[in-house]
């Protein structure tokens, strides 16, 4: 054969099948350009200059490896679609004399073309708009857009080698497909699965079991500690139950159309109904992955776009004060000089005091077992549900902050405020049992519990005495534990953001250097102003991670899609041939395709909405540790997002099912 025989050949090929090669170029290079950004920006250097950087770095980094796994299984997994369709032609080629040796060089050089191709536009794409999405990555965190931006060498070489990776393991794939398959097989491979298959009753129970308990873990997380350790469990199990439902389960009630005969027996019922019953084997897994990915895309959007719009809650949640800071130790005279000199400084400032309050409690971590407890840690195993921290204050201090009072008799009677955490009746502490005679329903907890998994318990005792007879005996009895009191400090001031940063610097500045010995010193300073840019960048940061993760997750989306209604148009073409052929019209025909196609399409996106449901309230409780309370935010973004990912899933539908369209036809 003339040299270059097979690179004409390859050429020749992808131009012949451009009808499924393109798609999937222009698939590879939209997940190799978003790779590159997601790299560029992660890998920026100069993020370390700039306040909130750090964030950007942390948040992006977890994105680089969401997109190289999913990357790798959706381009392998499309990679199935065109082995499938070119089975016949490569049959013929091996009839015609090419052995599958051949076969490989030609195979080869397509392969090789498209890596190229593919690399080369792909790298083009991110690195072109590496800039301008990071410009807008810094006007959505609000930082200045004179930061410098470099595409570096590691971010490029990363991209590179995962991508000829995935490339080459695509080709071995191919070849290893052709090696073990004989001719005969090949050129019966696109019409693979012509069989009536049975109906599988125990993986339609499996599906229906394993996603019923994916939905029981999301339903009743009541707490963030629980959402987070069973997220990965609930996914695991909806994701398998979901193709074992599409798989059984669709067969199952495809079968119970086929026995109503008062609905069967009709031209475009009849027609469907027994095209997908007999191809529903290999259609599963394709329905099954649009309907993961629907999924992951509205979840993904939903989520990080109530974050960014719920800033201002996640704000006001974390940093409920203008003002807040912690001193360990402190004698309570102590703290009216701290009190004063924080007056002095906001007075200094040309500012006025709103609200100001300071009080004492003991703080612990530890664990509750059986309504004890204790803070070192039990030779037993312990659950993660088990760990908490519980904070102690008396009355006077309850009233101090809720302007409530509380009426205690015994010494030993207590009230109980509980943040997150199962009510009790009692609770023993130090050796000591207290008694719950008064449920707290309404509490003004610290900001900093809210982005605390754990369980959160607030006792107030009945007055000083009883609070310091308890710190007595958690001095003699546990082990490890905080010294002496937590002090409390919180104020609001009036002026602009940049006013009150400059008082809360300056308020660090003399705490830091007055408070700093081994019997008490100054914890820590929070401002809301200050650190307003920390949850801006943050939420900013998951914004634009969930754009470009639903990017990818919608090009996974879409090319599937079209992919499916390739196969099942040419799938189809012959047979509607013939049911022209013994007397049915094109309208009927049409309206059979149509009773198909849409039995298919959108049974996906139906039980994608339903699995949204059923998260709903799990990511509610992840929300929550994110500063984001505010469930009725949470609730319209995510049917805001429904709504235009159901527009954009029947614009797909209405492009791909014209490709389908004109194959039958």
């Amino acid at each position: 054969m003339s040299r270059g025989f097979y690179s004409k050949l390859a050429v020749n090929g992808l131009k012949k099948n451009s009808r499924i090669f393109l798609p999937y170029i222009l698939a590879c290079i939209g997940t190799i350009g978003i790779f590159q950004v997601f790299t560029g920006i992660a890998l920026n250097p100069y993020l370390d200059s700039v306040t909130g950087g750090y964030y950007i770095s942390v948040v992006l980094s977890p994105g680089i490896g969401i997109v190289g796994i999913f990357s790798a299984i959706f381009l392998f997994y499309t990679n199935s679609f065109l082995i499938r369709q070119r089975k016949q032609e490569l049959a013929l080629y091996n009839m015609l004399g090419m052995g599958k040796f051949h076969l490989a060089r030609m195979l080869f050089w397509e392969s090789l073309i498209i890596t190229i191709v593919c690399l080369t536009l792909g790298e083009a794409v991110g690195i072109l708009f590496s800039r301008l999405l990071f410009l807008f990555l810094l006007k959505i965190v609000n930082i200045p857009s004179e930061l410098d931006f470099s595409v570096t060498f590691q971010s490029v070489k990363m991209t590179l080698l995962l991508f000829s990776g995935i490339f080459l393991l695509n080709f071995l794939n191919t070849l290893w497909n052709i090696r073990k398959t004989s001719p005969v097989e090949l050129l019966q491979g696109s019409r693979q699965g012509e069989k009536e298959p049975k109906i599988k009753w125990l993986m339609a129970l499996a599906g229906v079991i394993l996603t019923g308990i994916g939905y029981y873990i999301a339903i009743t997380a009541n707490d963030p500690f629980q959402a987070i350790s069973g997220l990965f469990i609930a996914v695991l199990l909806v994701i398998i139950g979901t193709y074992a439902l599409f798989t059984a389960g669709s067969i199952l009630v495809l079968k119970a159309m086929k026995k109503n005969s008062g609905f069967y027996y009709k031209k475009k019922h009849f027609i469907s109904v027994s095209g997908l019953i007999y191809r529903m084997k290999q259609n599963a897994a394709g329905l099954a992955s649009i309907c993961v990915l629907s999924t992951a895309v509205l979840l993904v959007i939903s989520t990080t776009v109530s974050l960014y719009f719920g800033n201002e809650d996640a704000i006001q949640v974390r940093y409920p004060n203008d003002i807040s800071a912690v001193f360990y130790g402190v004698p309570r005279e102590q703290m009216e000089q701290i009190v004063s000199e924080m007056e002095n400084v906001v007075a200094e400032a040309g500012l006025q005091i709103k609200n100001e309050r300071d009080y004492s409690i003991i703080a612990e971590g530890g664990i509750i077992r059986n309504g004890e407890f204790f803070t070192d840690e039990p030779q037993e195993i312990f659950s993660a549900d088990e760990m908490c921290q519980v904070y102690f204050l008396d009355s006077g201090q309850y009233d101090k902050l809720t302007g409530k009072n509380i009426t205690l008799k015994e010494t030993d009677d207590v009230g109980l405020y509980v943040f997150r955490g199962n009510k009790m009746e009692s609770i023993k502490a130090f050796g000591e049992t207290l008694h719950v005679r008064q449920m707290i329903e309404d509490f003004p907890a610290p900001g900093r519990n809210s982005v605390m998994a754990m369980n959160t318990y607030y006792i107030i005792m009945k007055d000083r005495e009883a609070l310091d007879q308890l710190l007595e005996k958690r001095d003699a009895t546990a082990k490890h534990s905080v010294t002496g009191y937590r002090n409390v400090m919180e104020t609001d001031i009036t002026g602009t953001p940049q006013e009150k940063i400059a008082v809360s610097k300056k308020l660090e500045e003399i705490y830091r250097s007055q408070y700093t010995g081994e019997e008490f010193y100054f914890g820590y300073l929070e401002s809301q102003d200050g650190n307003r840019e920390e949850i801006f960048v943050m939420n900013g940061t998951f914004f634009f991670l969930g754009i470009l993760l639903g990017l990818v997750f919608l090009l996974g989306t879409v090319l599937i899609i079209y992919y499916k209604q390739i196969s099942e148009g040419y799938a189809d073409k012959k047979r509607f041939e013939i049911m022209e052929k013994v007397g049915m019209s094109q309208k009927e025909v049409r309206q059979a395709i149509r009773s198909q196609v849409l039995k298919v399409f959108f049974l996906p996106l139906v039980m994608a909405v339903i699995h949204i449901c059923a998260a709903f309230p799990l990511m509610t409780r992840l929300l929550e540790m994110m500063n984001l309370n505010n469930h009725q935010l949470f609730f319209g973004c995510t049917c805001v997002t429904i709504l235009i990912f159901a527009v954009l899933y029947g614009i797909v539908y209405s492009l791909t099912a014209r490709t389908y369209y004109k194959i039958v036809r």
